[in-house]
C-alpha cells in the first residue's frame, strides 16, 4: 500500500497571477508531497514563481520570516546559488514561462500543521527559459510557530495559463 494519500488536484485556473489552495494541511499528516506540472504563462518573458504559506486563519503569511537557500543548475550559463533571510516569501519555485515551455515542480513540506514547530520546505523543478533548460533545489524555512493550512502560489509578471497542482499527505502505515 502507497505511503502517498492524495488529499487535493486542482488544474490551475487561466488568467490568474496568484494561486491559493487552503485548507490541505491538517493534523493528520506531518509531510505533505506537492507536485506541479505543465505550469507556464501566457505570453512575455518568463514569469519567478514565489511561494508563500496560508496560516490556519486563511491569512497568507507575508511577514519577513521565510529564509532560503536555492541552488540553480542552467543550461546556458554557470550554475549559481541564491541565498535568502527574512524575506516575505520564497523563490523556491523559479520560473514558468510561456507555452509551449512549461515547468514541473516537486515541494516537501514539513510540520505545517504544528503550532510548536517550525515549517521546513524541500523544492526542486525543472523548466524551459527561452529554450534553455534550467533545473533547481531549494530549501527553506518559515520561522513561524503558528499552524499552517494552506499555501499560495505567486507569479512575478504575466498571468498563469496552464498547469496541474496536486496534495499528498505523506502516512506511515503500520
Amino acid at each position: 500500500m502507497s505511503n502517498l494519500r492524495l488529499i487535493n488536484d486542482t488544474d490551475l485556473v487561466d488568467g490568474v497571477t496568484t494561486f491559493s489552495a487552503t485548507d490541505v494541511f491538517n493534523a493528520d499528516f506531518d509531510i505533505y508531497k506537492i507536485t506541479i506540472n505543465n505550469l507556464s504563462h501566457n505570453s512575455g518573458s518568463p514569469a519567478q514563481i514565489s511561494y508563500r504559506l496560508i496560516n490556519s486563519s486563511g491569512s497568507v503569511v507575508t511577514a519577513s520570516n521565510y529564509d532560503s537557500a536555492i541552488h540553480q543548475q542552467k543550461s546556458d550559463a554557470s550554475f549559481s546559488e541564491q541565498r535568502g533571510t527574512n524575506e516575505n516569501d520564497t523563490k523556491l519555485m523559479g520560473y514558468a514561462d510561456f507555452t509551449p515551455e512549461a515547468s514541473g515542480f516537486v515541494i516537501y513540506i514539513f510540520n505545517p500543521f504544528s503550532s510548536s514547530s517550525y515549517t521546513f520546505i524541500l523544492s526542486q523543478n525543472a523548466t524551459a527559459v527561452s529554450g534553455a533548460f534550467y533545473g533547481q533545489k531549494g530549501i527553506a524555512v518559515l520561522k513561524q510557530t503558528a499552524s499552517m493550512a494552506g499555501f499560495q502560489i505567486i507569479a512575478s509578471s504575466n498571468t498563469l495559463d496552464s498547469g496541474n497542482m496536486k496534495v499528498y499527505g505523506l502516512r506511515v502505515d503500520s
